[in-house]
């Protein structure tokens, strides 16, 4: 009887577990509302969407010593009609750590997005990526930092 009861909570576990693993769909945020995707313009065939547009999505810093920090600032426009909201950021590693608004950037306003890499502890060839979640279609948009770390003596 007990082992009966053991798996079945062992089951059970499992399932909710596995649903909660799951990204979710909804963002906390409050401007909740312009998350929602608009339809294009059926008439003529416009995209209401905002539009990220980057100057540069890489950033090559030659050669660093360890325990340097880089910073880079990206730099891009809502080239869109609709305000664009940065819903979140996720890095490839921990040493790497962009900063930007959580304030929209209205249709053609510039904003910027800071990268600080901590090349503490690390050497030889260095390339990290940054992923960004936008309100944009597509939603995600890619930054690259890369370059050579020469380790400390």
């Amino acid at each position: 009887m007990n082992l009966k009861c053991f798996i079945t909570l062992a089951f059970i576990s499992i399932f909710f577990s596995c649903q909660n693993n799951q990204k979710a769909e909804q963002f906390d945020s409050p401007y909740e509302d312009l998350l929602v995707f608009p339809e294009a313009n059926q008439a003529s065939g416009e995209s209401e969407e905002p539009k990220m547009t980057f100057q540069s999505t890489e950033y090559d810093f030659g050669s660093a010593l360890a325990k340097d920090k880089i910073e880079h600032t990206f730099y891009f426009e809502n080239t869109g009609k609709k305000d664009l909201i940065i819903v979140d950021t996720e890095s490839s590693c921990g040493c790497t750590v962009p900063h930007y608004s959580k304030d929209p950037i209205q249709a053609g306003e510039q904003g910027e997005i800071k990268i600080v890499f901590d090349t503490d502890g690390k050497s030889g060839d260095q390339e990290k990526k940054v992923t960004i979640f936008t309100n944009t279609n597509p939603n995600k948009h890619y930054l690259i930092i890369k370059g050579h770390v020469i380790p400390n003596e």
